[in-house]
């Protein structure tokens, strides 16, 4: 599967939160498609701490890592991070099963808000 480029609607939940461009991408293919955000992403959707920091890329500043929390504790749906087990069944679902739950949670326009030209596809 090839990834996806960020829905602006998902990128905006970003704004006030220091989160590197390619973490932003990673999280949406995940959330969006369950796609594999890599082995830093994967650790932080397990909730695991250790493995996280042990993962994190040396450009990663100690605010990037605190926006990341934050924007998980905030914004991200929380059915699909914090065990192994959650992982498993988010990444089960359909693309649009997991596009339901986004609109759902805003994080990505319904088809009516597109086509009343409130929203972009």
């Amino acid at each position: 599967m090839s990834y996806r480029t960020i829905h602006p609607q998902f990128k905006a939940t970003f704004e006030h939160y220091a989160v590197p461009e390619e973490m932003q991408d990673a999280f949406w293919n995940y959330f969006a498609y369950g796609i594999d955000p890599g082995s830093f992403g994967m650790a932080i959707l397990r909730n695991d701490f250790f493995d996280a920091v042990v993962r994190a890329h040396r450009a990663l500043t100690s605010e990037n890592l605190r926006s990341i929390s934050k924007w998980f504790l905030n914004v991200a749906p929380s059915i699909a991070f914090g065990s192994e087990e959650k992982i498993k069944e988010w990444k089960a679902l359909s693309d649009e099963e997991r596009r339901d739950i986004m609109i759902e949670l805003r994080l990505r326009p319904s088809e009516f808000d597109i086509l009343r030209g409130l929203a972009v596809a």
